[in-house]
C-alpha cells in the first residue's frame, strides 16, 4: 500500500517526520552549541545519538504495540492483550472477535529494528576508529539504517510501501555518495605516491 508523505508526517508516528525534525532543527542547533564546526562532523556525531535513541523508542513501540509486526507462527512470536493497537486492528480486518481477551500473534518487528539499530550503532563505532572525513558515519548510517530498515519494512503488519522506498533510497543515496568519495580519495592519493 502507498501512503500519501503528508500523512507519513502528520500521523505522528513515522521516522520520515522525525528524521526531518532533526535535519530542519541541526542547523540552529550547531550554531547555538558549536559555530566553528564543520555542519558534518555535528552530523557524524547527531547519527550516534539517533542510533541511541532509536534504541529506547524501539523499546517505547514494542510496549506500546505500535509498528508491530504481520500475523507469524514462529517461536518468538508476540501477542498483545484487548485494546491494544495490534489487537484493534487484528479485530477490523477479522483475525479476533471482539471477545478475544489478545491478538493474534506475530512478528515483534519493533525488536527486530532495535536489532537492526544496534547493529547499526556497532558498525558506525568500528567506522568512528577508522574515519577518514567528516560526514563518512552519517553516510554508513544511510546505508546501513536504509538497507536494514527497508528489509525489515515488508514485516509491517500495516505495509507501507513508501516506507520501504524511503529506506532503501536513503541506502542508495548514502552507498552513491561515499563510492563518490572512495574514488575521490584514491585519486588524490595516486598522484602522490607517482610523485615519490
Amino acid at each position: 500500500m502507498w501512503q500519501d508523505p503528508a500523512w507519513e508526517l502528520a500521523s505522528g508516528y513515522r521516522y520520515p517526520g522525525a528524521m526531518i525534525g532533526v535535519l530542519v532543527s541541526l542547523p540552529a542547533l550547531h550554531w547555538l552549541l558549536r559555530p566553528g564546526l564543520s555542519m558534518t562532523r555535528v552530523l557524524d556525531v547527531g547519527v550516534l545519538g539517533v542510533c541511541a535513541g532509536m534504541v529506547v523508542i524501539r523499546l517505547g513501540c514494542f510496549s506500546a504495540g505500535c509498528c508491530h509486526g504481520s500475523i507469524s507462527d514462529v517461536a518468538w512470536a508476540t501477542r498483545y492483550p484487548m485494546d491494544s493497537a495490534p489487537w484493534h486492528a487484528h479485530l477490523a480486518a477479522g483475525l479476533i472477535d471482539r471477545s478475544a481477551e489478545w491478538s493474534s500473534y506475530g512478528h515483534p518487528l519493533q525488536l527486530y529494528f532495535l536489532g537492526a539499530i544496534l547493529v547499526t550503532g556497532g558498525c558506525l563505532m568500528w567506522v568512528r576508529r577508522r574515519q577518514r572525513y567528516d560526514g563518512e558515519l552519517l553516510l554508513w548510517f544511510m546505508v546501513l539504517n536504509g538497507i536494514s530498515k527497508g528489509a525489515l519494512e515488508s514485516l509491517r503488519y500495516d505495509y507501507v510501501a513508501s516506507l520501504q522506498v524511503y529506506s532503501f533510497a536513503m541506502a542508495v543515496i548514502g552507498a552513491a555518495v561515499l563510492g563518490a568519495k572512495e574514488l575521490r580519495l584514491r585519486s588524490a592519493a595516486v598522484p602522490e605516491s607517482s610523485s615519490r
